[in-house]
């Protein structure tokens, strides 16, 4: 009963934020992650259902024998969500540099749009020559045609997003309609995520601060167009499975968190030796995600996983739980001290954010990784978002653009 009255809290905040006033930021991300990620699974478990579906049973049998140290386990993450509340609220008043920079003027944010269309041209046909579009989960999944394509979708909305923060309403346009082809053969090759992260930071702009009827009807607008993302992106898992049963689309809903899961409730079951405090080595390492592969060819070899750090998980279905990472870089009260980090973290970019577009862009698009990508990922591909296609190609743009403006001078 406990976990059901936590899930129920968390899912009242969220609708509470929402709708009254308050922005969605940090803290309303990570309990939105917590309630989907960590205790949805165990809310499933404990009704009994989707027991005749794919892969269920499996997953529950793991469960079974370790449910109660799983409960504590939601426990805990609610808990970590109280003091990432309080330091929020802190942070936010520790003072911070006013930054300014100067706008990415049109002429460069064109040039970029066709350098990047041409570099889409090339990996749609790769794609295809690889027979990986429309295929799915089904095909040979090829991890450096996708990843380009998520990475350029992910810069591809940092300059929609900066082009519309800075009123270039036309060049948003022409970025936008770029990023829903590539988002298409994305779904297409089955990276959803990419495309769910793609569509939060505009949820954002469009959603916070109800001050008046006309607002609060606004987001309840966008409440409707949630839901029916919600049944579309269920409805395109159906498509690729190749099933026509409708009843499908509730598990398609909860199969994400459940099996993600599988690799938190097999971590928990074969480790009796996690720690109470780690060298945070599991987190360092992802940094070599941002180092481009021709300078450094053999890169992912020296990438830590767990399996390296002597730790046994079971991850069937692809996505390991943000438990598996974080309780081994950094142990399970190391793990707080990290999230009492990002938070801090992000306080002070929403702060910097107020007085800079391209930091509110930054600010914007970082953030939209928390919700999924963050509690499904490894921290290799958590970090090499955040640093890679939304802050170090982005800021190429810009001095790009200062380039051109000090030889326009000239």
């Amino acid at each position: 009963m406990l976990i059901i009255f936590i899930f129920v809290l968390l899912l009242f905040i969220l609708a509470y934020r929402f709708y009254f006033c308050y922005p969605l930021d940090f803290y309303y991300f990570i309990c939105f992650g917590v309630a989907y990620y960590i205790i949805s699974p165990y809310i499933v478990y404990l009704s009994g259902g989707l027991l005749n579906y794919p892969g269920i049973s499996s997953w529950r049998d793991y469960l079974y024998y370790f449910s109660e140290a799983y409960e504590y386990l939601c426990i805990i993450f609610f808990a970590f969500t109280v003091p990432i509340f309080i330091c929020n609220k802190f942070f936010l008043r520790i003072k911070t540099p006013n930054i300014k920079m100067s706008e990415i003027s049109s002429l460069s944010l064109v040039i970029s749009f066709f350098s990047i269309m041409i570099l889409c041209f090339y990996l749609w046909y790769s794609a295809y020559d690889a027979n990986l579009l429309f295929s799915g989960y089904t095909s040979e999944y090829s991890t450096r045609i996708m990843g380009n394509m998520a990475t350029t979708n992910l810069l591809l909305n940092f300059l929609a997003i900066y082009s519309n923060l800075i009123c270039k309403k036309k060049i948003k346009k022409i970025y936008i309609a770029l990023i829903i082809i590539n988002s298409l053969f994305l779904l297409s090759m089955g990276g959803r995520m990419y495309v769910v992260t793609i569509i939060i930071p505009w949820l954002m702009i469009y959603g916070d601060n109800v001050k008046t009827l006309k607002d609060f009807i606004r987001k309840f607008k966008i409440s409707l167009i949630l839901v029916s993302l919600i049944i579309l992106f269920c409805a395109i898992g159906i498509f690729r499975l190749g099933i026509t049963d409708f009843s499908f689309m509730i598990y398609i809903f909860f199969a994400e968190p459940i099996f993600t899961s599988y690799s938190s409730v097999t971590y928990l079951l074969y480790n009796s030796n996690i720690p109470l405090l780690n060298n945070g080595m599991l987190f360092i390492s992802s940094f070599l995600g941002i180092i481009p592969s021709f300078i450094m060819e053999n890169k992912y070899s020296l990438y830590l996983l767990p399996e390296h750090m002597g730790f046994y998980y079971e991850s069937p279905f692809g996505a390991t739980s943000i438990i598996v990472y974080l309780f081994t870089s950094f142990g399970v009260f190391g793990a707080f001290i990290f999230m009492c980090f990002l938070a801090f973290f992000y306080s002070i970019m929403s702060k910097i954010a107020k007085t800079c577009v391209f930091f509110k862009t930054f600010y914007l698009c970082a953030l939209s990784i928390i919700p999924f990508i963050f509690f499904r990922e490894s921290f290799y591909i958590s970090t090499r978002i955040i640093v890679f296609p939304i802050f170090i190609l982005p800021m190429c743009v810009f001095i790009f653009d200062r380039c051109l403006h000090i030889l326009s001078r000239k």
